[in-house]
């Protein structure tokens, strides 16, 4: 039996309809939907002057614009405190290959519709090289992001968090920032493209030095 080919490998992506781009943003090989356990996971608001963030590609440019697709400004309004008490919910967040061509494809099919190929920020977009793999993760509560202040935060997540290949070692993010998106963020995670050169070791003479004999 042939099965069908995915919308992605059968018909160019402006022809991509907006069930097929939800697919592409939220179900697909390059974006999956996870449910995350936490506790005290109340939302905090970022401030209302909040820069947005992002990781430059090749020529500067944003690799992910930010609040695509997203209602609501870039955050605004006070923090909220935590409960006393441990509140244990789940979470639904989307992590996604931010940088994979698709994902683009699709960001830019929505935001431009049939004029993706040709409108200059398009282009801009589609034709980078990126320097890094970027993961994002959506749907993050503001609070854990910003508690204990957010550098504390960007080097906790740092250093716990992980990308690994078949084969190959373990890989840190380079870097880390939040993206604002009312009353949650979006964190982005970068990873180099190239696995770090190892430095040659030295090797110790095992040979112990004999004291002269009287």
């Amino acid at each position: 039996m042939l099965w069908a080919a995915d919308f992605w490998e059968s018909k160019p992506f402006t022809d991509w309809n907006d069930k097929e781009l939800r697919r592409a943003l939220t179900n697909s090989p390059w974006a999956r939907q996870t449910n995350a356990m936490t506790t005290n996971a109340r939302p905090s608001l970022p401030p209302a002057d909040s820069p947005a963030s992002g990781f430059p590609g090749a020529d500067g440019s944003l690799i992910r614009e930010p609040n695509f697709g997203r209602a609501g400004s870039l955050g605004a309004g006070p923090g909220i405190t935590p409960p006393d008490t441990p509140l244990e919910q789940g979470l639904p967040l989307i992590i996604r290959w931010q940088t994979a061509l698709p994902i683009r494809q699709a960001q830019m099919r929505g935001k431009y519709g049939k004029e993706a190929v040709t409108a200059p920020g398009a282009k801009k977009i589609l034709e980078q090289d990126p320097t890094l793999y970027v993961i994002s993760v959506t749907g993050i509560p503001g609070a854990l992001v910003t508690l204990g202040g957010t550098e504390n935060a960007k080097r906790s997540i740092q250093d716990q968090t992980t990308l690994t290949a078949r084969g190959k070692p373990a890989l840190h993010p380079n870097a880390v920032e939040f993206v604002p998106a009312g009353d949650t963020a979006d964190v982005l995670l970068a990873f180099p493209k190239t696995l770090p050169s190892r430095r040659p070791t030295r090797k110790s003479n095992s040979r112990a030095a004999s004291a002269p004999s009287r």
